[in-house]
C-alpha cells in the first residue's frame, strides 16, 4: 500500500478551502442582493415623507384605517337603522282615474293606495263632480279596511298589493 504524500494532502486541503471560500462568496453575493431588494422596498415606502421615519408613517396608517374602520361600521349601523325605517314607508302604490258622473267629463277623480311594507297605509279617494271635489281617506291594516271601498278602491288596493 502506497503512502499517501504530503503534496497531494496539501493541494486536496487547497482545492476543499477554495471551494468553500467560493460558496462563501456566493452566499454573501446573494445576502447582498437581498438587502438591496428590502433597502428599495423600504426607500419606497419612504417616498415623499420628509423628517419622518418610517415608524412615524406607518403609526399614522394605522390610525387612519382605524378611522376607515370605524366609519365604516357607522355606515353599517346607519343603514340597518334606514332598512328598519324603510319598513314603514310608502312601498306599495298604485292609482286609478275614473269619471264617476255621467254629466262630468273626463277621468277627473281617482283613488289612490299608498301601503308599507306590512301592507299598512291608506285609501285615498277623490270624487270630482261640476260643483265640487271630494276627498276621502281609508285606512288600510294588513292588506284590508274596516271601510267599506269603492269599486276603484278595491281595484287599486288590489293592484298595490300586487294581486290582479
Amino acid at each position: 500500500m502506497g503512502s499517501v504524500s504530503m503534496t497531494s494532502v496539501l493541494a486536496a486541503v487547497a482545492i476543499l478551502a477554495f471551494a468553500l471560500a467560493l460558496f462563501a462568496v456566493l452566499g454573501v453575493l446573494k445576502t447582498w442582493q437581498q438587502i438591496r431588494a428590502w433597502n428599495r422596498i423600504i426607500e419606497h415606502l419612504g417616498e415623499g415623507v420628509q423628517g419622518e421615519n418610517l415608524g412615524h408613517r406607518l403609526d399614522r396608517l394605522f390610525v387612519k384605517l382605524d378611522q376607515v374602520s370605524f366609519n365604516f361600521n357607522q355606515m353599517g349601523q346607519l343603514q340597518q337603522e334606514l332598512r328598519e325605517k324603510m319598513r314603514f314607508g310608502v312601498q306599495k302604490k298604485a292609482i286609478v282615474r275614473f269619471n264617476p258622473f255621467e254629466d262630468t267629463g273626463g277621468d277627473q277623480s281617482f283613488a289612490l293606495a299608498l301601503l308599507d311594507e306590512n301592507d299598512d297605509g291608506v285609501v285615498l279617494s277623490s270624487l270630482h263632480a261640476r260643483d265640487a271635489t271630494r276627498v276621502y281617506a281609508k285606512p288600510v291594516e294588513k292588506g284590508k279596511s274596516r271601510y267599506q271601498l269603492t269599486d276603484e278602491e278595491k281595484q287599486v288596493l288590489s293592484t298595490a298589493l300586487g294581486k290582479k
